[in-house]
């Protein structure tokens, strides 16, 4: 008879339960609920990244405790999305600006030396 153990997925607050499963020494354990979700807070949107566990899931061999672990991004406005594209664009206009007159200074300063030459 396989010995069994149990594995415990919780939120990030360690306490809520999100799952709960008994599987057979040595198995793999997959989580079966759904998708850990933290609300957004002060602008600031967070997605799941992973499990931080007690012990190995593809291999479970004792009780294992695993804790969502989310990643933090900031929810921008359309608004603020509009500005940085727009400031993008503009950086591209003046890279191409520079790009036209480093091109012009070169054929200007290399039209001086022609006319030097032809005196």
């Amino acid at each position: 008879m396989n010995e069994k153990m149990i594995v415990i997925f919780y939120d990030e607050d360690e306490k809520t339960i999100l799952d709960k499963q008994e599987v057979n020494k040595g198995e793999k354990v997959t989580y079966q609920g759904k998708l850990p979700e933290k609300p957004a807070e002060n602008g600031i949107e967070y997605t799941f990244v992973n499990w931080r566990t007690t012990g190995n899931l593809d291999k479970v061999m004792q009780d294992i405790q695993a804790y969502a672990q989310y990643e933090e991004s900031s929810k921008m406005s359309s608004k603020e999305e509009n500005a940085i594209f727009e400031l993008s664009e503009a950086n591209a206009e003046q890279a191409n600006l520079n790009e036209v007159m480093r091109s012009w200074a070169k054929s200007g300063s290399s039209r001086k030396s022609n006319e030097r030459n032809d005196d």
